[in-house]
């Protein structure tokens, strides 16, 4: 499942039929921490450490939201 496809579940279980700024940023760590790798090994696999989720966090505080 694509994270917009992700995102649409999420506002639909919220009574919205649109996706707004706060879902994605309320779904980013979980949909996107697997994809980011800040060492060469992981100590177990398919864990998130607390340096992914703060580059994640840190991205997204940095991005405007469009009007």
């Amino acid at each position: 499942m694509s994270f917009y496809q992700t995102a649409q579940a999420y506002a639909l279980v919220e009574g919205r039929d649109y996706v707004i700024p706060d879902d994605t940023k309320t779904l980013a760590v979980a949909v996107l921490s697997h994809r980011i790798i800040l060492h060469s090994q992981r100590t177990i696999a398919g864990t998130t450490t607390e340096a992914e989720e703060k580059v994640i966090h840190e991205i997204l505080d940095s991005l405007r939201v469009p009007l």
